[in-house]
């Protein structure tokens, strides 16, 4: 192959004589398009050729490889798709504890004294009785006297115990109600923060942009002589 710098008015290719193609180089365009037979300006977006077209050992003939220098085909293109947000994403929003009610253990006890109160009363006036009923016999007064004080001692100790369990259980559905009230206001809670978040999520979907880029392709031999590879 040979080059030779191309006097103004020439250019292209030819192979006239020994068959072997000679490819000229010039500095500026022809003096007009007649003087460039065949010439069509490259496709869009072509804006270097390399120095000389691919070697006749590609899969392109002579005459193929002539039209590379006038003109080229994409095979094919890629498309790039970019998409864009405006502002910034919304943030997952911190759930709240739960948090039961305490146990108030004051309530309990003052129940448990309200209700021990008429049993433990009805003990002091059988002590009273036994204190000040009259008695012949010294022994059998303190006799008595020691049981109705052990009897009041295991009358209050039984009056409490009973006391204490009817208080729990009373106190216990109470606080089972405000228990139920404070789940229910955290799951309210949960669910409208939820609900908060996604509405701000759709929003900033929806506001998305998106912008595509198509690529043309070329053969490989073509890209490296047009210099778009």
């Amino acid at each position: 192959m040979t080059v030779k710098k191309a006097k103004e008015g020439e250019g292209g290719m030819s192979a006239i004589g020994s068959g072997e193609p000679t490819y000229f180089e010039y500095s500026k365009p022809p003096s007009s398009v007649s003087n460039f037979e065949g010439f069509r300006p490259p496709s869009p977006g072509i804006t270097k050729m390399a120095d000389k077209p691919p070697e006749l050992g590609d899969p392109y003939s002579a005459s193929s490889v002539a039209s590379l220098s006038r003109t080229a085909v994409p095979t094919g293109q890629i498309s790039t798709s970019t998409t864009s947000f405006a502002g910034s994403p919304p943030v997952y929003p911190e759930m709240p504890e739960f948090v039961a009610p305490e146990w108030d253990v004051s309530k309990v006890r003052s129940e448990a004294r309200k209700i021990s109160a008429p049993g433990i009363s009805k003990l002091r006036q059988a002590v009273q009785m036994a204190m000040s009923a009259p008695y012949r016999n010294p022994n059998v007064r303190r006799m008595t006297l020691r049981d109705a004080l052990s009897g009041y001692g295991e009358g209050l100790g039984s009056i409490a115990t009973a006391a204490e369990r009817q208080a729990i259980a009373e106190y216990g559905q109470q606080y089972q109600i405000e228990a139920g009230e404070a789940a229910q206001n955290w799951q309210a809670l949960q669910t409208q923060r939820t609900n908060e978040f996604n509405a701000a999520l759709s929003s900033y979907l929806a506001g998305r942009t998106t912008t595509v880029a198509t690529e043309k392709q070329y053969p490989e031999a073509v890209q490296g002589y047009l210099g778009i590879g």
